[in-house]
């Protein structure tokens, strides 16, 4: 569908800013902020997502591997493990989240579980096939991924409800709402939360002005690279960057990424295999020294490990999402170093997952 365009464009009297006070005027720097803020979360989450899709079928083809046949009508369809996604609290940015994942991560209608005290504010995403309903607890117990989205007021009852029945990695999207605090609440440790920054607002710098707020989200991620590229977390160029995420949410991303593996009993070998061929996009081709190997993976097993971790030499033991600080494993210090191959490869890869929307519309993509 193409983009509505702006009525409002050259007549100053009909914009948005046109009823505001100077002090007021001051403050629109906020509107690019929020924004950003929101495609950022999304694009994040959507990442994660998408690897993880990527991961349990690649699994599911080294475990069950499918016979060709010599004529592609005859060819069996591969079997289907699919992440199944839950979203507590679908507010604005909720929706927006179940939207951004159901476009660019594999993620099918049915395979997308959401939980609000309005469920029929979720009519649009019903009809898609979305399973849209108000119980917590039934939302826990069902997915392979969890997001919580409900504002910080909301938090310690959502807890308080659904602490006793966390299996899964719980990623959380409420602000406000310190970290170790969250912790406590949910009496859980695996727990992914982004740390979201800004720069000092400059009243002279019209950086945060330059966000185009009036787009939807999708079709930032899907058309405007520059944007999406600065929602990664390891992007190096931070001058053009609205909001900055911390650098070690790539890490946990990575190590959430092993311990899914280990429940699927893949061996180390395998573990490292998968990793570097879906998180960090590395092909036949590439150097295997650029990417992660296992005896970096088990010199972190130590510092990473959870309390009772130990490796038998087959399988990776759970790493603890608790114990990730900046610059202490060897596996952060590689994903942080600014022009390491690692890096480089991580931002190659998140920026891919949204290009392929555009290369399979036959959109020319700019990967470099």
């Amino acid at each position: 569908m193409a983009a509505v365009e702006d009525v409002t464009v050259n007549l100053p009297s009909l914009q948005f800013e046109a009823a505001l006070t100077r002090d007021e005027k001051q403050m629109l720097y906020l509107r690019g902020r929020s924004h950003a803020l929101t495609v950022s979360a999304c694009a994040q989450a959507a990442f994660l997502v998408a690897v993880l899709n990527d991961a349990r079928q690649k699994i599911v083809e080294i475990k069950y591997p499918v016979k060709k046949k010599s004529s592609k009508l005859l060819q069996e369809a591969p079997k289907r493990d699919p992440l199944l996604v839950g979203i507590i609290g679908c507010g604005r940015l909720g929706k927006q989240l179940a939207n951004t994942i159901l476009k660019f991560s594999d993620v099918h209608p049915e395979e997308l579980f959401l939980s609000t005290r309005r469920p029929e504010t979720l009519s649009a995403l019903q009809m898609k096939g979305v399973h849209c309903g108000f119980d917590n607890i039934k939302v826990c117990s069902t997915v392979h991924m969890l997001f919580i989205c409900c504002l910080p007021l909301q938090f310690p009852m959502v807890a308080k409800e659904i602490k006793r029945h966390l299996k899964c990695p719980v990623y959380v999207l409420v602000g406000g709402t310190p970290l170790l605090r969250i912790r406590q609440l949910l009496q859980y440790e695996e727990i992914i939360k982004p740390e979201f920054s800004w720069k000092k607002t400059d009243p002279n710098d019209d950086s945060n002005n330059n966000w185009n707020i009036g787009k939807d989200i999708n079709e930032i991620l899907r058309e405007d690279t520059n944007s999406c590229d600065v929602t990664c977390p390891l992007n190096v160029n931070k001058d053009s960057a609205i909001v900055e995420t911390g650098e070690e949410w790539a890490e946990l991303a990575v190590l959430t990424f092993f311990n899914m593996c280990t429940e699927k009993e893949l061996n180390m070998e395998q573990s490292v295999r998968l990793c570097n061929a879906v998180v960090f996009g590395m092909g036949p081709t590439d150097d295997p020294g650029d990417g992660i190997s296992v005896d970096e993976l088990i010199s972190d097993i130590n510092l990473l490990g959870t309390g009772d971790s130990t490796s038998d030499g087959k399988f990776f033991p759970r790493f603890d999402l608790r114990k990730i600080s900046s610059g202490q494993s060897k596996l952060g210090n590689r994903l942080m170093e600014p022009n390491g191959s690692l890096r480089r490869m991580f931002v190659k890869r998140y920026r891919a997952v949204f290009d392929k929307f555009q290369y399979w519309k036959g959109v020319p993509t700019n990967v470099s």
